[in-house]
């Protein structure tokens, strides 16, 4: 019995003196081993932000990848998924911002409800014990200290013959009629849930379409879901205007490439500030 309290007294000792040291020794955490647990780090780093922001953007993994945002701005976007993780993350969260941002190009998918969970778990854990979070993880902050992990995170810049390999890929899925059930259900379930965020936290919201490849925007799919977007969201006068997609580059045809993602961002939050009037 003593030997079982020892080693118990011995693990919580351990586990407090791990909790202690993280935040002087490493206190940005690790950034996952793969793209579920990245999106995990993310969201809980937004809900464990010490502030509320006043622009949050809400996207896929193309807005995931936008660069430096202005001051008081979160990127709350998710590899894989769309702008409805992130608004039912902000809805459970109720730190409302003063604008949304929201990205349409993938309006199609359902948000991840068990992201959403994971955001919030676990749900006592506060700045005192960081090694609950999943940034904080043994092995995810190892593994962020390798060298291939590192090499990994670096950007290896714009590589055209590959670049045009993925796109052929690409556009294979994008040459197929899309289902527009689920793009026009995606549309009717954004007007509803932003009429009621509008109405009971005085959020002002906006939208905006992030570029492709001239090829994928020619697409069978793209010819179909763009008139949809601007039959849905013109007439609100909060939609962004679109960028021309020759003025960038695309690691897949769909994806922005590094080079590209500080001029479109800069694009697109000036023709934000012009739509909100804010110099």
């Amino acid at each position: 019995m003593k030997f079982v309290i020892r080693v118990s007294f011995i693990a919580v000792c351990i586990f407090f003196l791990w909790n202690g040291a993280l935040y002087s020794l490493i206190p940005t955490g690790g950034k996952g081993q793969n793209q579920q647990q990245q999106n995990s780090i993310a969201a809980q780093n937004f809900v464990h932000r010490p502030n509320i922001d006043t622009l949050i953007l809400l996207g896929s993994s193309l807005s995931a990848r936008l660069g430096v945002l202005p001051n008081g701005s979160y990127n709350l976007s998710f590899s894989g998924g769309s702008a409805f993780t992130g608004i039912e993350i902000i809805k459970k969260d109720k730190k409302t911002p003063k604008y949304l941002l929201i990205e349409l190009n993938f309006i199609n998918r359902n948000p991840d409800l068990q992201l959403v969970s994971t955001a919030f778990f676990p749900k006592y854990a506060n700045e005192y014990l960081p090694a609950l979070y999943q940034k904080y993880q043994p092995v995810n902050l190892f593994t962020t200290l390798l060298p291939s992990q590192k090499k990994a995170n670096q950007d290896n810049g714009y590589n055209k013959q590959l670049q045009d390999q993925l796109l052929t890929v690409q556009l294979i899925d994008y040459m197929r009629e899309p289902d527009m059930i689920a793009y026009k259900k995606g549309i009717k379930m954004l007007a509803l849930t932003m009429a009621e965020l509008e109405k009971k936290w005085n959020v002002q919201v906006y939208y905006y379409i992030i570029p492709v490849h001239s090829e994928i925007k020619a697409s069978t799919t793209y010819k179909a879901i763009l008139p949809l977007f601007y039959a849905s969201f013109k007439s609100t006068g909060r939609l962004l205007p679109e960028a021309d997609c020759t003025n960038y580059t695309y690691n897949d045809g769909v994806h922005l490439s590094y080079e590209s993602v500080a001029p479109f961002t800069e694009f697109i939050m000036n023709n934000f500030k012009k739509l909100i009037k804010v110099d």
